[in-house]
């Protein structure tokens, strides 16, 4: 458990990460070739101030953290709207696997009345279960306050919590 909020917290700063990586980076060349980034940038920015690059410069450096927060935040609402999917998705297939039990389960019983046969103790037992196992395995879908993990295991993760 600890390791998936490890996981998750570098996950939060990846960015920050990469970031932190290509600054040490840039210093280690900038200390290992006696190179100056900001005069070379300053020298460049003098050159071709008769175009009004450096306003150009200044658009690009304003849009551009624009631009990559709005791919960042329609990324995030696409993986939110994919695991609703998927939530959605495995409700349903939980949804049609109780009803469906419930209906083979019934059919037992349909064939017994369309037969004008009378309903044994025995018989009786087992319609009643089936309506009771219908109705906890529902029941345990309405009260699920948590996504599980694993939704692949269906209704049995559900109701073995």
């Amino acid at each position: 458990m600890q390791l998936r909020q490890q996981r998750s917290q570098q996950k939060q700063f990846r960015l920050t990460q990469i970031t932190l990586l290509v600054g040490i980076f840039f210093i280690v060349v900038a200390h290992i070739f006696e190179l100056d980034y900001f005069e070379f940038f300053f020298e460049f920015l003098e050159r071709y101030e008769a175009i009004e690059l450096d306003e150009i410069i200044l658009l690009l450096m304003l849009l551009a953290p624009a631009l990559f927060a709005d791919y960042l935040m329609l990324s995030q609402v696409n993986q939110v709207k994919k695991k609703q999917l998927q939530v959605f998705r495995a409700t349903m297939i939980n949804v049609n696997h109780t009803v469906n039990n419930l209906l083979n389960q019934l059919q037992y019983f349909h064939e017994l009345a369309a037969e004008h046969k009378p309903l044994s103790p025995e018989d009786l037992v087992l319609f009643e279960q089936a309506i009771n196992a219908a109705t906890e395995d529902i029941e345990a879908l309405n009260q699920v306050e948590s996504i599980p993990t694993d939704l692949t295991e269906g209704i049995k993760t559900i109701r073995f919590r």
